[in-house]
């Protein structure tokens, strides 16, 4: 997919940097422990447009690096075995993602806008009420929609899965596209575009977070709409499903995660929310 070559090509640059930064040529049968651990820290002290590098950002190219490294030992190009020891791991944190509450989505659809930016809230807002990835929404059209059956039906992108999907009352209200929704923009103009209409929605509540840059551990805080991205809409239909009590198996069965360990690393509500939500169970009451 592009996303996938896009991460080929980067780790393939910052391999050239690190390789002048030592002034080396980086050899297969070098690929082990020590290169590890000193490519880390190469990564550590370089920073990129936009500053440090983050650690999952870090263990993006780690990873990458022990796909080709498995394919060359695969292929017999290689006899060096040291990616498939354990202490070859790629680096990895919870990743500080949020979600928009119902009210949140509410708020942003009521928002009166210009056509070009009507159509980017509303791919958004479809991703948030069916799940869809981003990758999908811009394949859906009338032939994946059954009116009668009132379902969406489509293969995902990504996994090659067949979901059936039940058509939220919200996604049947957005019919100015004839049934469809708009074709959306790229993803960074996408992203732009979104965090300036959460603005606008009043979704600028103050969140604080932790994170790994530059192998220094940091709390941050940052206003909520400033971190919303288009992948904010699968996290936010998962948590809201959840938090209305959608068995956890029928929502996997529309997010497409096969073990509940992986969906509920989706599910983002806070310690205060999952309080509220048990007052109403009958262990409670």
């Amino acid at each position: 997919s592009p996303a996938t070559l896009a991460t080929y090509k980067s780790t393939r640059n910052i391999l050239k940097k690190y390789a002048a930064s030592r002034n080396i040529m980086i050899k297969i049968e070098a690929v082990n422990l020590e290169f590890r651990n000193d490519f880390i820290n190469f990564l550590y002290d370089t920073k990129h447009h936009n500053g440090e590098y983050k650690l999952n950002s870090i263990g993006k190219f780690i990873k990458t690096i022990k796909v080709f490294m498995r394919h060359a030992f695969d292929n017999n190009v290689t006899t060096n075995n040291s990616v498939f020891k354990k202490d070859f791991v790629p680096l990895k944190e919870e990743a500080n993602t949020i979600y928009l509450t119902e009210n949140e989505l509410a708020a942003l659809y009521a928002l009166e806008l210009p056509a070009n930016q009507a159509e980017v809230r509303d791919c958004f807002l479809i991703s948030c009420y069916t799940g869809l990835r981003y990758s999908d929404i811009s394949r859906l059209n009338v032939k994946h929609i059954n009116l009668k059956k009132n379902t969406i039906t489509i293969v995902t992108y990504k996994t090659r899965n067949q979901v059936v999907i039940p058509i939220h009352r919200i996604v049947k209200e957005i019919e100015r596209y004839g049934n469809r929704p708009p074709t959306p923009q790229c993803n960074q103009s996408t992203n732009r575009m979104l965090k300036k209409l959460c603005e606008q929605a009043g979704i600028t509540e103050v969140i604080s977070y932790t994170e790994t840059v530059g192998g220094i551990h940091k709390e941050c805080t940052a206003r909520k709409c400033d971190k919303v991205t288009t992948h904010t809409a699968r996290r936010s239909f998962a948590t809201n499903a959840y938090k209305r009590n959608v068995p956890t198996l029928a929502i996997m069965a529309i997010t497409g995660h096969k073990t509940e360990t992986s969906f509920m690393k989706y599910i983002r509500i806070s310690k205060e929310e999952n309080a509220q939500l048990l007052q109403t169970h009958e262990f409670f009451v």
